[in-house]
C-alpha cells in the first residue's frame, strides 16, 4: 500500500489485469481495473462519447464534481456536497439555492462559470425535481 495524505492505495492483480483500491473506513474499495494492454485513441473517444451522451449515464442526468483542497476531499452530487476532512467524519449538506450552488462550484471546485450559457435555468431545475442517485 502506499500512504498519500488523505488516504491509502493499493494495487493488487486480478484474474484480468489490475485492480486499483483505497483504504476507506478500513475496508479496501475498489477504484478501477485495468490491463496492460494498449489502448488507442479510439478506445478513449468511444468511452468518452457514451458516458457523456447516453441518456442513462449519470454524468449525462447529474450535476457531478470532486476535488481535493487543504487536506480536505470535496464532493458534489446535484445539490448534496459533502466535506471529508482528513482525520474528521464527513460532513454533509443540501446546497438550498442556486447563488450558493453556483459559488460553490466556483470558489470550492475552481470551475469557471462565465463562459456557461443558460447555466442558473439548468441548475434551477437540480432545485425542481427530484433527482436520483
Amino acid at each position: 500500500a502506499q500512504t498519500s495524505p488523505l488516504e491509502s492505495f493499493r494495487l493488487a492483480t486480478t484474474e484480468h489485469g489490475f485492480q486499483l483500491g483505497v483504504l476507506l473506513n478500513e475496508s479496501w474499495k475498489p477504484m478501477y481495473s485495468f490491463t496492460l494492454e494498449p489502448a488507442s485513441a479510439a478506445d478513449y473517444l468511444q468511452g468518452n462519447w457514451y458516458v457523456s451522451t447516453w441518456p442513462e449515464s449519470r454524468f449525462v442526468g447529474h450535476l457531478i464534481a470532486a476535488c481535493v483542497r487543504n487536506s480536505t476531499r470535496h464532493n458534489l452530487f446535484n445539490r448534496q456536497y459533502t466535506q471529508y476532512p482528513q482525520g474528521s467524519e464527513p460532513l454533509t449538506r443540501e446546497i438550498g439555492d442556486v447563488v450558493s450552488l453556483r459559488n460553490l462550484l466556483s470558489d470550492t471546485f475552481g470551475i469557471s462559470l462565465a463562459s456557461l450559457e443558460d447555466l442558473d435555468s439548468r441548475l434551477l431545475t437540480l432545485f425542481q425535481t427530484e433527482v436520483s442517485a
